[in-house]
This record gives structure tokens, C-alpha cells and sequence, in this order.
């Protein structure tokens, strides 16, 4: 969870910060609006204080039209750390466009942030309760003060008396929205009866019946263009087999198959309203319904009319896990691969780098003002859950290092919740300057390799690392809290002891625990990367990578 080929293209891109302050710990809220905006509880998004931290990062004064478009955004299911990624603005859109978006420098031109595109007029849901109450909203933003909670005092003007009930209906608005969506209307009975909540299933396959997160999926060329090579070059192994395109979506790689890989019958499985878009793609195309079958429902739930030869998938997420949909494709390989067959891609595998990052080091001098008081507050929001950002290579300080490795056509479900013990090696430019351990960094690469089996194949493959071109995964960052960050001298290295899971109130969710102790001091000398643990571990952390 930008333009096509400018944002692909441009190298300069991959230093932009794309990353979003964690919303696990925002802004703290006047007492009076105790109820919470919550947009989606399953999300955790808080709206007044998401908009306040826009605000602040952007500059952007929240308007009656940057929330309708924040809404609809947040709807449309963008991650709250995709916000303020770069979009690219079409002319038409941007004529379109009752009031100028944000062009940051830095950003390729015509590009603005992901919150502010013009797509966003248009609204994600029917008699959405938020849309109909902006005006309500934005008196809340301004209305109130942690200060302003007083009780009313006596003699105080009409005017004054006017807002203080005005608030307070906004206040009872608060209440009756947090359930995201108004009310259900009354029964016959008189009786109002409450939908089921939404569940986490169910929402990340809503998440992926919008137009939005496709596009950007579909934009990622190393991406995209990595699946298609894959299939084109190896069209000769491919020829006439049978395939199962499981979360199809837009039905992308089903058409892949069947046009540049010569499949015979590709299934294409998906449980979002983008199956009925991917149909009028394959009919655009000349792909008929027999050269493409597409069936709307989860992949636990549905049959095939045959075993198949190939099953594909575009199922990474961030830290590669995020979003667990690589369970679903390993049922539907127990299931439904016929012998011989593969997964495809059919190998990946989870890295590990060190990384000295002195963005904090930035308030150190101000156009010459010192503001490191303001170290505290900025660390509030780098510590705490994961990050996904581009991460500069140029803060990168250690080696890159293997923690799991996957081989799609044997892995087991129970196996994605592993554990690793690797070593960083530092890399020391100048071995009289001590290097300082700020985060770790975690990357993939994915492989589409056969040659083991079929020598005659071409191998495909692409990295998420930062050394890499960037892609819509970028990188997840794991920021170590102050008073643990480690300084590394010549010859020293750290040994990390790390495990990676599902969390269990959220399965698609995922979370890594680090444990590291610096090595190469006095009393590690001649001990292993297992045994060095036993004496004192140097820090331990844990954080979640979420929506």
C-alpha cells in the first residue's frame, strides 16, 4: 500500500520523504473530544489529530475541500504513511481542482501530495457521515483549545454562549460517528439494527476495490515490468499450460499470462469489486471469457474445474509479510498446483542493514538558530512502530544481510513466523570515527528463477533494497529508541537476534523483535553469534509494521 514514467524514471525521487508520522502516538486532543474522530477503528486512525499532523508537515490549513479529499483518501484505503508520497496531477485534474494543491519542492513537477489529489472529490462511499459534516468538523479543528474546557462563566456574551452549544452538538456528532458510517435507517419495527463490524478481512479487500492502489502498484515499473520480462522471456516453458492469477485485481498479470506467456486458461481470483473492472479490461483486450476466468470470492472459499501448472501472485507487502496474503496462496498451492508445477515468483528472501541516520541532527542549527529542544519531539515520531520510507543508501552503514529466505514451493504457513541470528559487519570509511547504530532497515528481493529445473529458462528477479531502484514497498525502518542507540568502533560488529510474526489481534499485521548486543569488545572474543547473547544482551525492541 506519482506518473508513471516520470516518477519511475526519476532518480532523483528516491531520496524524497516519502514517510509519515506513526499515528500510534498522535497529537493529544481537548478533553471535549474524548469520543474520537475515528475514521476506522480497525485502522487506528484519529481524525483531529491526523489533521493536525498534516498541518504541521505540510504547512496545508485543513479547508473544507483538503478534507474532503483526506477523507475520501483514507476511504479509499492509502496508508496513513503513503500520504504524503508524490502523485502526479494530469492537466484535466488539475483544471478540475476547485483550489490549488500543494507542489513541494523536491517533488517532480505536477506532482502534489497523495492526500491532496483531485481524484479525491469523488466520494469512496454513499451518504458518507464524514463528507455530509465537514463544516462540523472544521468547527471542531477551531472551535476548541485544551485550554478553552472551562465551564461557561457567567454573564458571558450571546456570542460566546452560541459557540459553547454549538460544540457541544459537535461533540455528540463525535459520538455518533465513531462507528465510521451513519446509522442504519429503522426497521419496520422501529427498532434500528446495527450492521456486523467490519472485519480485518474485509476491510483490506474493500481496501483494494478502489482504483487508487492500483494505480500506484501498476506505476511501480520494477514491479510490474519485473512480473511481464519474467513471463515474456520464458514463454517457451510456459506455452499452453494452465494458471491461477490469485488477488488478480485488475486482472494484470491473468493478461500477462495468457497473451505473453501462451497459457491455455489462466483463473484469475479475486474478493474485491476490481473483478468486475478486470472483466471489462479482458474485454477491451480481445481476452475472452474462456482464455481468462475470473471468479469473485476468497481464495479459501472457491474450487477450480482442474489442478494448474503455474500459480501467480503479486502478494509482497511491506517488510515483504505486511498484509499476510501469502497464506492464502499457499492454500491455493496445496490445493490446486498440479505435480511439477510452480509458484511464481517462486523464491524471496528478507534482508537486514544498519543505518547511522542524522536527520536529527538537522535542528541542531536552524538558519543559525539552535533547535535540538525540538530532538525530542521529532524522535516521537521515528520511534515507536515500523516506517516505510526511501531510505537514502548513503546512511547506510553495514553490510546487507540475509535473515530468511523462502522457497514459495515448499514453504509451510507456520513458517512465516520465524526466527533469525545474523551479524552485521560495519563499514568503517574512516576507522578513527566511531559509527553510530540509529535503526535497521528491512528490504527484499523476489526471484522468478527455474533454471535449477529447466536450464533453459531465463531468470527474472528484483530487489526492494535502497541500493536498488526505489519501488512502492520502499523500505521498512525500525528506528532504535535514544537511550539504546549503540556507537560502533573499527573492528566491532553487532549480532542481532530477530523474530518476525503475525500480530494476533490483527493477523494481517506483522511484527519484527530485534535483539543486539555489539560485538568484538572485550570478553566476545572467540564466541559465537548464539553464545555472545548469553552474556548481556545490549538492547531489545519491538515494532509493528501496520496499516
Amino acid at each position: 500500500m506519482s506518473d508513471s514514467e516520470d516518477w519511475s524514471s526519476d532518480d532523483d525521487c528516491e531520496a524524497l520523504p516519502t514517510s509519515f508520522p506513526s499515528l500510534s502516538n498522535p497529537p493529544t486532543s481537548s478533553p471535549t473530544l474524548a469520543a474520537s474522530l475515528s475514521l476506522d477503528a480497525s485502522r487506528g486512525l484519529d481524525l483531529l489529530p491526523l489533521v493536525a499532523s498534516l498541518a504541521r508537515e505540510t504547512e496545508v490549513a485543513p479547508t473544507f475541500h483538503t478534507l474532503i479529499r483526506l477523507v475520501n483518501c483514507l476511504r479509499s484505503g492509502v496508508p496513513s504513511n503513503s500520504l504524503l508520497a508524490p502523485r502526479a496531477i494530469a492537466a484535466d485534474e488539475a483544471a478540475d481542482c476547485p483550489d490549488a494543491p500543494a507542489y513541494p519542492a523536491g517533488f517532480p513537477p505536477g506532482h502534489c501530495y497523495t492526500f491532496l489529489h483531485p481524484c479525491y472529490y469523488r466520494p469512496e462511499r454513499a451518504d458518507d457521515a464524514y463528507l455530509q459534516s465537514i463544516d462540523e468538523l472544521l468547527e471542531l479543528l477551531g472551535a476548541a483549545e485544551p485550554d478553552e474546557e472551562a465551564q461557561p462563566v457567567s454573564g458571558e456574551s450571546g456570542e460566546v454562549k452560541e459557540l459553547r452549544e454549538k460544540l457541544a452538538a459537535a461533540a455528540k456528532l463525535v459520538e455518533a460517528l465513531s462507528s465510521s458510517d451513519p446509522p442504519p435507517p429503522p426497521t419496520s419495527s422501529g427498532v434500528v439494527v446495527a450492521e456486523p463490524a467490519q472485519d480485518n478481512d474485509s476491510y483490506y479487500f474493500d481496501s483494494y476495490g478502489h482504483y487508487g492502489i492500483h494505480e500506484t502498484m501498476l506505476k511501480d515499473a520494477v514491479r510490474t515490468g519485473s512480473y511481464c520480462d519474467s513471463i515474456k522471456k520464458n514463454r517457451g516453458y510456459f506455452e499452453g499450460k494452465a494458471w491461477l492469477d490469485v488477488g488478480c485485481g485488475t486482472g494484470v498479470l491473468s493478461f500477462f499470462a495468457s497473451r505473453y506467456g501462451g497459457a491455455r486458461v489462466v483463473y484469475g481470483v479475486d474478493d474485491s469489486n476490481m473483478i468486475n473492472m478486470a472483466r471489462k479490461i479482458m474485454d477491451v483486450n480481445g481476452v475472452t471469457k474462456e482464455e481468462v476466468v475470473l471468479m469473485r470470492g476468497k481464495m479459501e472459499d472457491l474450487e477450480l474445474p482442474e489442478k494448474v501448472d503455474v500459480i501467480v501472485s503479486e502478494w509482497m507487502g511491506y517488510g515483504l509479510l505486511y498484509e499476510t496474503m501469502l497464506p492464502s496462496v499457499l492454500s491455493a498451492r496445496d490445493r490446486f498446483l498440479a505435480p511439477g508445477g510452480t509458484m511464481w515468483p517462486n523464491k524471496c528472501n528478507m534482508l537486514i542493514e544498519g543505518v547511522e541516520d542524522k536527520r536529527l541532527d538537522f535542528w541542531d542549527d536552524v538558519y543559525g538558530i539552535d533547535m535540538s529542544v525540538m530532538k525530542a519531539e521529532a524522535l516521537k515520531s521515528l520511534c515507536g512502530d515500523a516506517k516505510v520510507e526511501a531510505v537514502d543508501p548513503k546512511t547506510v552503514v553495514t553490510d546487507r544481510v540475509e535473515m530468511w529466505k523462502c522457497d514459495l514451493n515448499t514453504v509451510k504457513d507456520e513458517e512465516l513466523d520465524y526466527d533469525s541470528v545474523v551479524s552485521l559487519k560495519f563499514n568503517h570509511a574512516d576507522s578513527s570515527t566511531p559509527i553510530r547504530l540509529d535503526a535497521f532497515t528491512v528490504s527484499f528481493d523476489i526471484d522468478f528463477d527455474l533454471t535449477a529445473t529447466a536450464p533453459d529458462t531465463v531468470p527474472v528477479s528484483f530487489s526492494t533494497g535502497c541500493q536498488a531502484k526505489t519501488t512502492h514497498w520502499y523500505q521498512t525502518l525500525l528506528w532504535l529508541e535514544p537511550a539504546t542507540v549503540p556507537t560502533i568502533a573499527a573492528g566491532e560488529g553487532v549480532d542481532l537476534k530477530i523474530r518476525v510474526e503475525r500480530e494476533k489481534v490483527n493477523h494481517r499485521d506483522i511484527s519484527f523483535t530485534v535483539e543486539w548486543r555489539v560485538t568484538g569488545r572485550a570478553g566476545t572474543a572467540g564466541k559465537d553469534v548464539a553464545e555472545s547473547f548469553k552474556d548481556r544482551d545490549f538492547g531489545r525492541q519491538k515494532w509493528a509494521v501496520t496499516s
